[in-house]
């Protein structure tokens, strides 16, 4: 019992001092530039709303926020629809070629992303998709394919065959197989994609500065820079805007943080 109390207080700890320079950057959202520098420790000296409608109107805030959103979901859509695809494929296709090219696929986690970006600036530009929201859904997509496939893959190895074969004799098409009997049963896996790849997208940033140019394109974490002049910084406006790119975020972790625990076990317990 003294062991379980030692333990909770260890971990109570650990997330008050986790939580702190989220609670501190909340608190600063509310406070001026000058008492930031004067107390940047204390409590706000009134709760000053004018910072969150400067990030969101003055910074543009509501336009990126857009372009956030829009963005993050055709790539995160995509990712697990393609991902889902592949992953059924291969765990059905029983040949060399396909063992090859899934391996090939998961090679694809050895490779840096920062290795790819003069390459991959090279590939848009011909295509015509430079400075276009084009030119971030695709990569998103295409570099969270290796370890996506690999959880759908695991997921679906696990789905015993004959439910295959048992609706395929009952006239179902292999289509119809994946979309309305297998893909129901790797929800728990999807969602953990999902939840994975929403961050990851939601958050990204260098893809954003270096391939999109226009203002009107661009996303909150690049927005974000709007607050920083050549010879000062906006900081309460600045923390605002964190406090808004970051919500929903903590949203989905909260609201869905069980799901990510079960869709990683479920490709681990062999049937």
């Amino acid at each position: 019992m003294i062991k379980r109390k030692i333990i909770f207080f260890i971990l109570l700890l650990y997330s008050l001092f986790s939580l702190f320079p989220f609670g501190w950057m909340v608190l600063s959202s509310f406070k001026t530039d000058l008492q930031i520098f004067i107390s940047p420790w204390s409590l706000p000296e009134s709760f000053n709303y004018i910072n969150y409608i400067n990030a969101w109107i003055k910074g543009n805030f509501s336009r990126y926020f857009i372009n956030s959103v829009y963005i993050t979901l055709i790539s995160v859509m995509g990712g697990v629809l393609f991902s889902s695809m592949a992953g059924y494929a291969f765990s059905r296709l029983r040949s060399k070629l396909s063992n090859n090219l899934r391996q090939l696929f998961l090679l694809g986690l050895m490779i840096p992303g920062y290795v790819t970006l003069i390459p991959l600036f090279i590939i848009l530009k011909n295509l015509g998709w430079y400075d276009t929201h084009l030119a971030l859904i695709i990569p998103y997509i295409a570099g969270s394919m290796p370890i996506n496939i690999m959880l759908m893959y695991a997921t679906y190895q696990n789905i015993p065959q004959d439910i295959d074969e048992a609706a395929i004799i009952d006239g179902a098409s292999p289509w119809r197989v994946f979309w309305m009997i297998l893909m129901p049963l790797t929800r728990p896996t999807a969602i953990t994609v999902f939840i994975l790849m929403f961050i990851s997208v939601w958050n990204e940033f260098l893809n954003v500065l270096i391939f999109i140019n226009n203002p009107a394109l661009k996303t909150l974490q690049a927005g974000l820079m709007a607050f920083r002049g050549q010879y000062q910084t906006d900081y309460a406006s600045l923390f605002a805007a964190l406090v808004i790119t970051i919500i929903p975020i903590v949203i989905i972790f909260i609201v869905m943080q069980d799901k990510i625990t079960k869709g990683m076990a479920a490709g681990a317990i062999k049937s």
